[in-house]
């Protein structure tokens, strides 16, 4: 989940969905993330315009399956046989148009930030 705080709206993801709620209560789907893809960290820009959620092929944690803990192989290990890649997703957080999505490949990225300054 990502808060923006000055506007009072959560981010979050579930079920493929890219979704978000504000005080109000009112909750809405922004976008979804392509099949085929996993997910977990995200971040809103200091502005709100923007939401940044990365995501990597599913092969790297076993696609759908549900894992019990940490898993037994090395997920960069993987990746790196695998030339798995992960995707940085930038999605407008008003029409939920994803506005950059970079290829990184043989990288296994979870945790992103914004610059503070900087939505770009």
């Amino acid at each position: 989940m990502s808060l923006d705080a000055a506007r009072g709206v959560v981010y979050f993801l579930r079920a493929g969905k890219i979704c978000s709620v504000d005080t109000n209560g009112t909750q809405r789907a922004l976008a979804e993330y392509p099949a085929g893809q996993m997910t977990a960290f995200t971040h809103v820009s200091a502005d709100g315009t923007r939401l940044c959620v990365p995501t990597t092929d599913a092969r790297a944690l076993d696609g759908d399956e549900l894992l019990k803990g940490k898993p037994e192989y090395s997920i960069d290990g993987r990746v790196q046989a695998e030339d798995l890649s992960s995707y940085l997703r930038v999605y407008d957080t008003a029409t939920g148009q994803e506005m950059l999505c970079e290829r990184v490949p043989k990288a296994w990225i979870t945790h992103v930030q914004f610059s503070p300054r900087d939505p770009s």
